[in-house]
């Protein structure tokens, strides 16, 4: 028997609304495929957290900094609680249900939510479990649509396929443990006026700092940037342009921008009337940091710079040029990041709601998924069927139905102003 884990019921329920032979049993499901029984049971999110400060140190107190350091490594994870939930709704009835299915199964497939903290679900139940066997991973990237399960269906990845991204979730909720210990030290230290006016002093709400894994950085970077404009000093410069042309009096001219090609031994060694502007630009993929810039500060040097290029312009010869076009694609589908922005804002609504709200549409089968800062679509969207099952749902819009008319026609090869392409929004990734 094969056991699919998901994250939650409803990815169950859509297996069964997909008709690939998934019936809905008592607390999951099954189908015979490929010869033998698969069986699909969910989580409910989470189930296993970290144990808190307090599990870990005894007596651990906020007044009390020499139990504050240095941060445990203690990594253990626990059930989650469920104070006040009934019996079989808690996170260990669920372990134990998926553990029953578990002791029958020969291979494990995840089928959890396809982002880091989906992986980190899946293999955290494997772990606490002490599952041993194979793990393959059901990847439902492309949605919950009946065509995008069969697919998935049809591609079980290997586990090892994604598992990073369960390390990443586990190295962020580590790191989240440790600010509590950090938070703690800096609450202490901040009640003595530690951390200056501006931040904290004094006792109760006076003396609290707020620090957090997100936000004590950007702080960071806010102050350092702010402390740059202070700072700034302002550095007048010069840059040279040209105005080319085939003849003499030709309407045909190009104006072109002086580009510097400039060197390390340049930068070393210096030049006279030059002044070098630190890049803060980052290094590129080979680790490379780019050159300081040249700034001409000197205006004599220039003129007589620009002087010698005006001798020397009829002697001067176009080495090489190159011509090239360009294409323009219509914009990317939204990430989360910006359909939260501009839905919230539309509708004057919060972002949990929006999250919520995008959610229940992913469930529905009518968009891909949301919790990503992604903004590619999954080939399979492209398929005729599928693409134009979403054209004949936009064409029902009458302030859009005569653009999708035409982009139907387009993409469907039956357009004579314009040849189909590929939008590059879809990936095979």
């Amino acid at each position: 028997m094969k056991l699919i884990i998901c994250e939650k019921k409803s990815q169950v329920e859509s297996m069964i609304n997909a008709k690939i032979g998934m019936e809905m049993k008592n607390g999951y499901a099954s189908m015979q495929k490929d010869g033998e029984e698969w069986r699909a049971v969910w989580a409910k999110g989470h189930l296993l957290q970290l144990l808190a400060p307090d599990e870990i140190i005894e007596d651990l107190s906020w007044n009390d900094t020499d139990k504050l350091t240095p941060i445990p490594r203690n990594f253990d994870l626990k059930v989650s609680p469920d104070e006040g939930m009934p019996d079989g709704a808690k996170s260990q009835a669920y372990l134990d249900r998926i553990k029953f299915h578990m002791n029958s199964a020969n291979e494990v497939i995840l089928g959890t939510d396809v982002d880091r903290e989906g992986e980190w679900v899946g293999w955290s139940i494997i772990e606490h479990l002490k599952w041993t066997g194979p793990v393959r991973r059901l990847w439902l990237a492309a949605g919950t649509d009946p065509k995008s399960i069969r697919q998935a269906f049809d591609n079980i990845l290997p586990g090892e396929k994604h598992r990073p991204g369960s390390r990443a979730a586990q190295a962020r909720g580590r790191s989240d443990r440790a600010y509590m210990f950090a938070v703690r030290a800096f609450t202490f230290y901040a009640q003595y006026g530690k951390f200056g006016k501006n931040l904290a002093e004094g006792r109760g709400r006076a003396g609290t700092m707020s620090v957090g894994r997100v936000q004590t950085p950007v702080v960071g970077m806010v102050v350092r940037r702010e402390e740059e404009i202070e700072n700034f000093q302002k550095q007048p410069h010069f840059e040279v342009s040209a105005l080319f042309s085939d003849a003499e009096g030709s309407p045909n001219s190009v104006e072109a921008n002086f580009i510097t090609r400039e060197t390390k031994e340049l930068i070393e060694n210096g030049v006279e009337g030059v002044q070098w502007l630190p890049s803060k630009a980052p290094p590129n993929d080979k680790g490379e940091v780019p050159l300081d810039r040249p700034l001409f500060v000197d205006a004599k040097k220039v003129k007589e710079f620009q002087q010698r290029l005006i001798e020397q312009q009829r002697n001067s010869k176009v080495l090489e040029y190159k011509e090239s076009t360009s294409e323009r694609h219509a914009p990317k589908t939204y990430s989360l990041p910006d359909a939260q922005q501009h839905i919230g804002k539309a509708l004057k609504i919060k972002g949990g709601l929006v999250q919520t709200i995008l959610e229940d549409l992913y469930e529905q089968g009518y968009t891909s998924y949301a919790r990503t800062s992604k903004a590619d679509l999954p080939m399979n969207f492209y398929d005729p069927e599928n693409r134009n099952d979403l054209f004949g749902a936009v064409k029902g819009i009458s302030e859009v139905s005569e653009a999708a008319n035409l982009a139907q026609a387009i993409h469907n090869g039956q357009s004579d102003q314009y040849k189909p392409f590929l939008p590059k929004v879809f990936t095979k990734k």
